[in-house]
């Protein structure tokens, strides 16, 4: 996810140096960094870099003593503003793990409420993401996974999410596989990340995690229920509860029934449920376990299910396109 630009504004070096180290720790970046002084309206008047959110940090001496502007210009400011009230601890304090906790955690819900604004929900679960398809396996499934959306052709309007079971230390080395010669990007999903069209959402193994209705992903500081990490399971069912009839699933190669239980929940709601033939498998338990729940709609080798995927693609975007002109 693509780090906020932070401006920040305290009372004192000492406090700014503070807020800095936070906003790194953070992710995120500073590109505007002042005490409150006399020349500093000039300077929020005639910013060198664009500022998309505000770490305040100036206690009601503060305000009293700036002559009212500084207070005017908070109320006026169009960005977000996170506010610590003039009470930033000195680093190493008592006090100070708890404030930085607390400053993060604010943070992380600011920067997937920027992103979320600056998109305007234009690609987000909106009409303009009419099909959610979870990617679901563990053993031998990054090579068929890969092979599978190789054989895509580029903008099918398709948001993936991969659900992988693995080892936390090599999630980013998964991401970086699957977008090597594809149409199809992959991110490592963080909290407040977006689902998007045409990339692949990489689920990550040590945080539990849930896609929200407003297209943002939301993480917790726990890990996965249940001996599964990431759970296949608990991110098809939180899929269909939350996007219906547009929430499918491909389960690939993978050990154990992984994804078996909640694909029964994806064909309540009406999607599609897809697995990799067991003989092309490299494991064939959680396709085989699919089977046997009785859901399944395709099964096929990876590359003959990206036929498919693309000839099932085509004909939901007729019918899609069909449906907008009789509305109109």
């Amino acid at each position: 996810m693509t780090p906020l630009s932070i401006g920040l504004i305290a009372d004192t070096t000492v406090q700014l140096h503070t807020l800095s180290q936070i906003v790194e720790v953070c992710g995120q970046k500073v590109v505007f960094s002042s005490v409150v002084q006399e020349d500093i309206a000039s300077q929020l008047g005639n910013l060198a870099a664009p500022v998309q959110a505000w770490l305040v940090d100036v206690s009601d001496a503060t305000l009293c003593w700036s002559d009212g502007w500084l207070e005017t210009w908070l109320e006026q400011v169009n960005e977000p503003i996170v506010f610590s009230g003039g009470d930033c601890p000195v680093a190493g304090s008592a006090q100070f793990p708890d404030w930085s906790r607390r400053m993060c955690n604010k943070m992380q819900h600011l920067s997937g409420a920027v992103n979320l604004a600056e998109q305007q929900l234009s690609d987000l679960l909106s009409d303009r993401i009419d099909s959610i398809w979870v990617l679901a396996a563990s053993t031998g499934g990054p090579a068929a996974v890969k092979t599978f959306l190789s054989q895509l052709p580029p903008q099918l309007g398709v948001a993936f999410i991969y659900v992988q079971h693995i080892d936390k230390e090599f999630g980013q080395t998964l991401v970086q596989v699957l977008s090597k010669n594809s149409h199809y990007p992959a991110y490592s999903v963080e909290h407040g990340s977006l689902l998007k069209n045409d990339s692949v959402a990489v689920i990550a193994a040590e945080y539990w995690t849930e896609l929200q209705a407003n297209g943002t992903f939301v993480m917790k500081n726990e890990g996965w229920a249940g001996c599964y990490s990431p759970s296949i399971d608990q991110i098809v069912a939180n899929v269909a509860r939350t996007v219906g009839s547009r929430g499918n699933v491909i389960i690939f190669s993978g050990m154990e029934s992984d994804g078996a239980i909640s694909s029964r929940l994806i064909k309540q709601q009406g999607g599609q449920v897809w697995v990799q033939s067991p003989q092309s498998c490299i494991s064939s338990s959680m396709p085989e376990s699919a089977l046997a729940a009785g859901q399944v709609d395709e099964t096929a080798t990876p590359e003959a299910l990206a036929e498919k995927f693309i000839r099932y693609r085509a004909e939901q975007i007729k019918i899609n396109t069909l449906n907008e002109s009789y509305k109109k």
